[in-house]
């Protein structure tokens, strides 16, 4: 018998059909018996996480998934064990303050070996803890502190565009600039100077190509370690470990010129350093943009922005309360960040063991499994 068994597992028709078998029994698993069989999708996306990674490389995923929805309704099956959710009720369920949806392995990629990361920490113990230690910071009235400081880097800018204003310049290219001196001058009591040389130093490349890298890798985390467990024998191959390389060490160098100046100043840097420069640009460009394309809408809030300053109610630059008190331009503001987030991929959460009840917008409710 064992020589018989030992002929078939190596006999060349073995090692051909087992294969085919095996994959044919999980193409129909995935496609007529598995828990989120009665999801609809692509047929890709049921079989491998590689459809997200496809999509994700190709810089389309947000735009994929609105398409998606717009074929099949509220939920979309994105991979074998993950559905892409449009339905507002099930959001409150999924991110809501005190729910049992933990951060999935997605987020563990974009957190490396960081122990202090509010966005990618997976343990809500951890996570809220450590959200105490920062709460105050970003309170809004915490915030309000460092509106002088902001508002010297907006004359900054201000004088910039006017000194260019006979000729043609990439906003894009400006607006995050002045987005990343903002946060020089709020974290580190200094702008970086990017203003000023009409340039960056490469940090804008590195940040960029280490967040593509990740975003890919955090729908296959386990890529990313195997490649940092070979990575003694094979090199660094994957941008993201800037996060922990060059990202970090530009970060420590202003650390230190920061508290080698010395200063009387408040800056988040006296309490904690955070970013937010990327997601700043990406916003100010989408809103930029928006009423340039809808020339109608621009002259509008421009007539509010007149008609506010005429009697008085704005100061140069305008004061955060008094941009409240204008409805447009809160509504432009808003509107913008709809149309073009800048955190444009998912955010996954994992349903908890009693699973899940989701409505798919047919008055028909699908159940997803815990560990979906």
């Amino acid at each position: 018998m064992p020589s018989i068994l030992l002929s078939l597992s190596t006999s060349p028709i073995t090692l051909v059909v087992l294969p085919l078998v095996l994959s044919v029994g999980y193409v129909l698993y995935q496609c007529f018996f598995s828990p989120l069989a009665n999801v609809p999708g692509p047929l890709l996306a049921k079989l491998t996480r590689f459809w997200l990674v496809h999509k994700t490389l190709k810089g389309n995923l947000h735009r994929e998934l609105v398409h998606l929805h717009s074929l099949y309704g509220s939920l979309v099956r994105i991979a074998p064990d993950e559905i892409s959710v449009a339905e507002p009720t099930a959001f409150k369920k999924i991110y809501g303050a005190g729910n049992n949806f933990r951060k999935s392995d997605w987020y563990g990629a974009l957190q490396g070996h960081r122990r202090f990361d509010l966005f990618a920490e997976r343990n809500e113990n951890i996570h809220s803890a450590n959200r105490r230690l920062v709460s105050r910071i970003y309170s809004l009235d915490t915030i309000k502190c460092y509106e002088p400081y902001v508002d010297d880097s907006i004359r900054h800018f201000v004088g910039k565009m006017v000194e260019f204003s006979s000729t043609s310049i990439d906003m894009g290219k400006w607006l995050q600039l002045f987005a990343f001196d903002v946060i020089g001058e709020v974290t580190f009591a200094q702008r970086f100077g990017f203003m000023d040389a009409h340039e960056e130093d490469g940090i804008f490349t590195r940040i960029n190509r280490s967040v593509a890298s990740g975003v890919w890798l955090a729908h296959v985390p386990w890529v990313l370690r195997v490649h940092n467990f070979l990575m003694p024998a094979i090199g660094n191959w994957l941008a993201i470990n800037d996060r922990d390389g060059t990202v970090r060490d530009y970060t420590t160098r202003e650390v230190k010129n920061r508290l080698g100046r010395g200063s009387n100043r408040p800056d988040i840097l006296g309490r904690v350093y955070g970013a937010g420069s990327d997601t700043t640009a990406i916003s100010l460009r989408a809103i930029l943009y928006f009423l340039l394309i809808h020339p109608d809408k621009k002259m509008k809030l421009i007539a509010e922005l007149d008609a506010a300053a005429a009697t008085g109610k704005l100061s140069d630059p305008v004061k955060f309360d008094e941009a409240r008190g204008l409805p447009y331009l809160q509504a432009v503001m808003y509107e913008g960040m709809r149309l073009y987030p800048a955190i444009a991929t998912t955010l996954p959460r994992v349903v908890p063991p009693e699973g899940l009840y989701i409505d798919n917008g047919t008055k028909r409710e699908i159940f997803a499994p815990g560990g979906v």
